[in-house]
């Protein structure tokens, strides 16, 4: 039998150290935001940074890491939080099996899985979306999620 018969990737993930090349922030919060483009437009941007520091989360670049996630690409959850101390995971747009996730996770609650809290949204532009229409049904959602967690 061949010493490298599993010598190969059976699932197709990006390495998990290569994340930290295309991430953005310093994450002293342990806290990693994943949102479903390769860049978030300005107006998610400051969406989100509104959202953060209303549960004194900012400035956000000091407290959380930024990784896009766009559809096609995959990242190994797991091993990018072991690796980097990352205790919180938001997963705004993106879905779970792109971060080799195989459970269901409900929208808008605090899910534990292992040692990571994870919390699961729409896309940050869809919430931004209708918070802008006077809809606020995700963004009240996303609030109520946050604020039972930080204050």
């Amino acid at each position: 039998m061949s010493s490298n018969y599993f010598d190969f990737r059976l699932f197709r993930f990006s390495e998990p150290e290569k994340a930290a090349l295309v991430w953005q922030g310093t994450g002293k919060s342990g806290i990693l935001i994943i949102y479903n483009h390769s860049e978030l437009a300005a107006e998610d941007r400051t969406f989100l940074e509104n959202i953060l520091k209303a549960v004194k989360l900012s400035p956000v670049a000091d407290h959380v890491f930024l990784l896009g996630c766009p559809p096609g690409e995959h990242w190994p959850l797991s091993s990018i939080c072991r690796d980097h101390a990352i205790t919180t995971v938001y997963i705004f747009g993106t879905p779970p099996a792109q971060l080799g996730i195989r459970a269901e996770l409900p929208l808008y609650s605090f899910t534990r899985l292992g040692d990571l809290s994870l919390l699961r949204a729409h896309a940050l532009n869809t919430i931004r979306e209708e918070r802008e229409q006077n809809k606020n049904e995700k963004a009240g959602l996303l609030w109520q999620a946050l604020k039972a967690k930080y204050l």
